[in-house]
This record gives structure tokens, sequence and C-alpha cells, in this order.
């Protein structure tokens, strides 16, 4: 098969080099306009003059904001191959990276997740890479699912003590350098500039790019639960080697967790009889500030307190790795969302519960899909459900699972804009969709026919 080059599906300029005879990629090069680019994005400004006058305000600020911090840290841009023999990054390949001064957590926080759970998938990202010659190809998937391969040369920003500006990684208290940070830089390449993937400006999905998955998201209705439903959801996620994030509050008022910002699950856990519920959660830093993790608390009842001590002094010895204990009861009151990266179907478990459920237990619920990108829909063999609750919680799940996909349309006009969709087919959607939700009885309704997600691909995106 052949290879489909980002961008503009030309091959690598591999004449293009420096004085040593290393590779100099002039389609993103190593000054401001790989920072703040908004020509290149992945977006149609010209379609979108509103939102266009909006970004560009954020560019103006934020570039003349790093243009002053690079004067005055006299950062350099450096490259990878200068600084680090090619046994050492070997060495570093196996070392989570972290995120640092770019607002980028939610694809970091993946990454993470995808190194724990779907390594093949992680290592197989840099396709080649010649070290010499600082050369490096990436696997990723571009807005319409097809596979191709973004190449970057090994050029990293960085301050005078050699920690680069974007991604880390760190390891022994150090910080260290190594290829798989190219996976980031060849993620800002793709949307245009590193500005284009700061805190949600990025034309494509992080999972998406990475692994042609787009994820599933969960808010109200998923928090809506009660605590062993989402224990036991998220276990068979994590069972099933999916990768699954969660993103915090603003504000958020617990020591040790940071508002606005992107966990990677770990684990989670049943102490005591099944009363107390665990999850453990890792942050994209890479670290924990030791102040928070001294102050954090559960307020556990006095016979729980073992649980407590036990948490604080795991928070406490992993402060510097990023790894984190709260109970289930604290993700459900400060984390707003989670995204499950679905690599393999839970069907089988699901059917398993079911057939084992007591009989008169309530259906299982279909979860709140990510129906706006038809990639996502294009390529999942299933939709994940979530255990099924009494029908008191169940009708709380239904009205708080409505005002989720109310409160998308806020920001479903940008969904329609990043995937192209057209202007007929948006306004279409959305007079079907509120002709569907009417009926009183939302199970019987058109409503849940609308969310599957292969009538909604026939219906729209044939």
């Amino acid at each position: 098969m052949s290879i489909k080059y980002f961008p503009n599906n030309e091959k690598p300029d591999l004449s293009s080099v420096d004085e040593n005879g290393k590779f100099v990629d002039k389609t993103f090069p190593h000054n401001i306009d790989s920072l703040f680019n908004m020509k290149n994005h992945l977006i149609d400004y010209s379609k979108y003059p509103d939102l266009y006058e909006e970004y560009k305000e954020e560019y103006k600020k934020e570039k003349e904001e790093t243009e002053n911090k690079i004067k005055k840290y006299e950062m350099k841009w450096k490259r990878i191959s200068d600084l680090i023999t090619k046994e050492a990054d070997e060495e570093n390949k196996d070392v989570p990276i972290n995120q640092n001064e770019l607002g980028d957590c939610y694809f970091i926080s993946f990454l993470r997740g995808l190194k724990y759970f779907q390594p093949d998938t992680y290592y197989s990202l840099i396709r080649y890479f010649d070290f010499n010659k600082g050369y490096y190809e990436i696997n990723f998937f571009d807005k319409n699912g097809d596979e191709i391969v973004v190449y970057v040369d090994d050029y990293i920003l960085m301050y005078p003590n050699t920690i680069p500006f974007f991604a880390s990684i760190k390891k022994d208290e150090q910080y260290k350098i190594g290829r798989y940070l190219l996976i980031e830089k060849a993620f800002a390449k793709m949307n245009g500039c590193y500005f284009n993937i700061n805190g949600g400006y990025q034309g494509i999905n992080g999972s998406f790019a990475v692994a042609g998955i787009n994820p599933i998201k969960l808010e109200e209705s998923f928090f809506s639960l009660d605590e062993n439903s989402i224990y036991k959801m998220l276990k068979a996620e994590l069972n099933a080697n999916n990768v699954v994030i969660s993103g915090t509050k603003n504000p958020i008022y617990f020591k040790g967790l940071y508002e606005n910002h992107m966990y990677t699950v770990l684990n989670v856990d049943k102490k005591d009889d099944e009363i107390i519920k665990i999850i453990e959660l890792e942050n994209p830093w890479g670290n924990n500030e030791e102040k928070d993790i001294e102050e954090f608390s559960l307020n556990l009842e006095k016979k729980y307190k073992f649980y407590e001590i036990s948490i604080k002094d795991y928070n406490k010895e992993n402060v510097d790795n990023g790894k984190i204990k709260i109970l289930i009861k604290n993700l459900k009151e400060n984390f707003e969302y989670i995204e499950i990266c679905e690599f393999n179907s839970i069907e089988k478990d699901i059917k398993k519960e079911i057939k084992e459920s007591p009989k008169g237990t309530p259906p299982w619920i279909p979860g709140n899909l990510n129906i706006f990108q038809r990639e996502s829909i294009k390529r999942r063999r299933g939709i994940l459900d979530i255990l099924g609750v009494n029908s008191q919680d169940q009708q709380i799940f239904f009205n708080k699972y409505r005002r989720d996909i109310d409160k998308g349309f806020t920001d479903l006009t940008k969904c329609f804009v990043k995937y192209g969709t057209s202007k007929n087919t948006f306004d279409t959607f959305l007079n079907s969709f509120s002709n569907s939700g009417s009926q009183s009885n939302e199970q019987s309704s058109g409503f849940f026919s609308m969310l599957n997600p292969y009538n909604l691909y026939n219906k729209f995106f044939k």
C-alpha cells in the first residue's frame, strides 16, 4: 500500500539538510511560524469570520507572550540528536511523556494511557526514524479516517538547561528528551502549529489522529450513576484495555486535583466489602504538587480512616510521577466528563452481566456517544452500554442525558465546521433531532434511534 504523506501527499524533501547533513523540515520550520500559524489550520476560517476573529485575538495575545518568554529565557531550537546519544534515546522511549507548557493535557493523558493499555499501538506510532539524520515518520489518521504519515525533523524548542518548552519526559528527577516527544510535534504540524493543539483549538481529536477512534464522551449522564455502576463500567473498560481519560470541573476545591485538567484513569478497586471504591489516576504533568498532597483529605468516617491513611501514603510516595488515588465519590464530585477510546468492545461482558442480572433488573442504557464525528461511526463496531439502574435513578439518568445533548448544541456548530458538514445537513440534523425527542416516552421515541450511530450515518453522511 502506498504511503500517504502529510501535507498534500507530497514526499519529504530529503535533500533539505543542514551543514551537518541532518534533515530540515521546511514544511514545519523551527521558528515562530510553527508555533503560531492560523493559515494552516484544519478549519477553513474564510467560511466562519466570527470564529476567525475570536481565534485571531487569542493568537495575537499568546504569540506576544510566547515571543517575550522566548526572549527572556533565551530559549533555542535544538536537535535531540545533538544532545543525547542513540542509546540514551532508545532507553528514554519507555519513560511516559509529560505535558509541559502547552495546554494539551487531553493529548498527553491519552498518550500515557495508550502506553499503558495499548503499548503496541503506542510504540508503532513512530513508523520509521533515522536518529543520526534527525528524520522521523509518525503514523496518524487524517480527519477522513485515512492513514497518513507525518514527517518531522528533531528540532525541539528548549530552555538553556535543555528542558523542553513543550512535551518532556522526566526520569530520576531529571528532565530527559527522546524521540517520543516528536509525536506531539507531529500532531502540532498536522493541526498547523503548536498553538492549534493548545486547549481545544485542534481541528482533529487527539485520539482519532493517533488511533483512528473517536472517544465516547460521557458527561452528566455518567456521573448521575451510583458509585457501584461507575466502578463496574470503568472496570470493564480497563479490563478490555481501553484508554479512559477524565476531565475536572472548574472550579474545584479538592486538594491534589487541578481544575480544567485531564487525567488518565489507571485502575479502580474496592475495599471493605465493596464499601470503599477507589480510582487511581495519573496527572499528565508527570508530578503533583507536594503541598496539595500534604493537605489531601478524603473525609472518611473514623472506622475507615485506615484507608484514608493508606491512600494518602500512596499519594505521597507517587507525588513525583503524577499518580494519585481518590474515591469514586470524589470523581463524581470533581470531574465533569470522561472519554473512552474503545479499542476493544466490551459487548461480551455486557451480555454476561445482563444474563447474570437478577430477574427484573432494568435494561442496560445506551451511553452518551459522541455522535457528531462520522469517522467514529464508520469505524466503530458497536456502542458502549452503561449498567442499568433502578427506575428512579434511570429517570434521573435520562433527564441528565438529554441535558448533555442539549448542552452539546453550544459547541455543535464547531464540530460540524471541523468535519466539513454542510449547512443544510446541520439544519436537517437539528430539526430531525428536535422532532425525535418530542414524545414523552424517550425510550420508545425516535430520540434514541436518532442516537444510533448507524442510523445517523445512513441518514446524513452516506
